[in-house]
C-alpha cells in the first residue's frame, strides 16, 4: 500500500495503530525524560536505527547522521551519550503524529509517523531540533511491541551539531 492508496481501516489495523501510538508515547517519554540508558529496550536484538537526511534516503545513499545496528550498537550509542558527551543541559520534547499502519507481512508491521523534536536550553529560546518521519518495522516479542527498524528521515539538509540524541 502506498501513500496514495485509500483503504478502510480494519479493526486489526486500528488495534495495531493504538499499540504503535502507545509505543511511540513511551519512546518519546524515555528520550524526553533523559532516560537514554533504557532506549535500547525499545528495539529487538538485531534492530537497525538510522537518523538519515531525506535527500540521502530518497537517493538510496546509506550515509546517516546516526547509525546503530544490533543491540550492541544501540548500547554503544547510549553509553557514548551518557558517559562521554559533554554539552550544556537541555530539554527535549518529541511530538509524534499521523501514525499509519502500512502493512503486515510475516509478523512484521510496517508503519509510518511524522515526528518533531524541540529543544530547550534553559538560558535560550526553544527551537525546532528536527522534523521528519519515521519509517518503522515493528514485531511483537510476546505481547510487547519492539522496533526491528526505525528510519528517522529528517527533512532539513542541515542538522544542528547538538543532535547527539536519537530522535
Amino acid at each position: 500500500m502506498d501513500s496514495t492508496t485509500m483503504t478502510k481501516p480494519t479493526a486489526d489495523f486500528r488495534a495495531l495503530r493504538a499499540d504503535i501510538y502507545d509505543f511511540n508515547s513511551a519512546y518519546a517519554a524515555c528520550l524526553d525524560d533523559g532516560d537514554i540508558m533504557t532506549w535500547p529496550d525499545f528495539f529487538t536484538e538485531d534492530a537497525v536505527y538510522k537518523l538519515i537526511p531525506r535527500e540521502n534516503y530518497e537517493q538510496g545513499l546509506p550515509l546517516a547522521t546516526i547509525f546503530a545496528e544490533g543491540r550492541g550498537g544501540l548500547i554503544d550509542r547510549t553509553v557514548a551519550i551518557k558517559k562521554t558527551t559533554v554539552f550544556r543541559p537541555r530539554y527535549l520534547r518529541h511530538f509524534i503524529s499521523n501514525i499509519r499502519v502500512l502493512g503486515v507481512q510475516e509478523g512484521v508491521v510496517r508503519a509510518e509517523a511524522n515526528y518533531m523534536v524541540v529543544e530547550t536550553i534553559p538560558s535560550d529560546v526553544t527551537r525546532i531540533l528536527s522534523v521528519g518521519r519515521y519509517l518503522d518495522e515493528f514485531v511483537y516479542e510476546g505481547k510487547q511491541l519492539k522496533l526491528k527498524q526505525r528510519l528517522a528521515i529528517y527533512d532539513s539538509e542541515i542538522v544542528p551539531a547538538t543532535i547527539v540524541y536519537p530522535v
